[in-house]
């Protein structure tokens, strides 16, 4: 009986074996290193086109900015622009760059002109009253509005004192000298408060070009209106028509088919006056061009101008430079990098008429 039993027990087991679960395998070095493989073949490129949209976002990025800082600067020369009476073409202005005028270390005049600027609540309405330069309620009622008197100058400026300008781009220095406004009661005087600028001297009708200040002017109105303008050349000296490449360089014709045959093209180059020479001249050296035939090349002014005079019209050029903005190794311009450079151009006729200006 017990050997029965014995024997069912056995065939039991033999029949049903208890099951073994499977056995776990790992992957081989061979599967990881595909697969690795196969894993930088994707992501490399998916990174890549991530950087490059990066990097394209920044750069239209700091493109957006430069366009947006140029336009708004032409906005506020515009505006500038419509409160003159009298501007002053190329040759006035080189007349006027002198110690004893306009002429500003490491600058160099392009834009100026005199225009009429109003002087809020600043005249007293009556003997006694007082104008304070900040005005209050009070001040408001007692004083009056008056209109001075105002030379204005943009220059190009390569003066980087404290290093916090781009050191591979220029910029525009606005500076603003005014007449103080007089006193009704005694013409002799003027406001307190509202004395003339450092520097300031009236002028002369029809001696505009003669105009000489009064002293030292005041860095302090000096103010940067704009930076990162182009400016490839900085020290380029001034090109002449019979060495310059045809077709690539602006200069008078340029202004000329413009705004009038009267019209005068103002750059960095025409005004500042050439270097010496590095070697001594010749014993007869040729008379040099005449200053309507200097040119400078086309991809130098990053603000030049146009103007004609007789007509009272302007022709204001910016030209930006993104890529000194972005800290490029080589912030030149190209045609193939032109986007790089956002431009604005706009004609203004001055906005003040000569004839409100009296005799001084």
């Amino acid at each position: 009986m017990f050997s029965l039993l014995q024997f069912l027990v056995k065939s039991r087991f033999k029949n049903n074996p208890i099951k073994k679960p499977p056995s776990i395998r790992g992957y081989t070095m061979i599967e990881l290193l595909v697969g690795m493989v196969m894993a930088f073949l994707i992501i490399t490129p998916l990174m890549g086109f991530v950087l490059n949209l990066l990097d394209d976002d920044r750069k239209e990025g700091v493109r957006a900015t430069t366009d947006q800082e140029l336009q708004s600067a032409m906005d506020y020369i515009q505006e500038d622009l419509r409160q003159a009476f009298y501007v002053y073409d190329r040759t006035g202005v080189q007349d006027i760059n002198e110690d004893d005028g306009i002429k500003q270390a490491d600058r160099t005049p392009i834009l100026v002109f005199w225009k009429r600027k109003i002087e809020e609540d600043s005249r007293p309405s009556k003997k006694g009253l007082k104008c304070p330069k900040t005005a209050t309620e009070q001040s408001k009622k007692d004083c009056d509005d008056a209109f001075v008197y105002s030379l204005v100058a943009y220059y190009i400026s390569t003066d980087n004192p404290n290093g916090i300008w781009s050191d591979k781009a220029v910029r525009i220095e606005r500076l603003e000298i005014s007449d103080g406004v007089q006193d009704p009661c005694d013409s002799s005087k003027y406001v307190s408060g509202f004395l003339p600028s450092d520097g300031f001297q009236k002028f002369t009708q029809r001696k505009e070009t003669e105009w000489k200040n009064s002293g030292a002017l005041n860095a302090g109105d000096r103010q940067v209106l704009i930076d990162y303008i182009h400016s490839e050349s900085k020290d380029k000296d001034n090109v002449a028509i019979g060495e310059a490449k045809s077709g690539e360089e602006k200069s008078d014709v340029d202004c000329q088919n413009i705004l009038g045959s009267e019209a005068q093209l103002i750059t960095q180059y025409l005004v500042k006056p050439a270097p010496p020479p590095a070697t001594p001249p010749p014993a007869t050296p040729p008379p040099p061009p005449p200053p309507e035939a200097n040119k400078v090349d086309k991809s130098d002014p990053g603000f030049y101008v146009c103007v004609n005079k007789e007509k009272k019209i302007v022709q204001v050029n910016l030209r930006g430079n993104a890529l000194a903005r972005m800290g490029g190794e080589d912030p030149k311009y190209s045609d193939s990098k032109k986007q790089f450079f956002p431009r604005s151009s706009t004609a203004i006729q001055l906005g003040s008429s000569l004839e409100k200006v009296k005799e001084e």
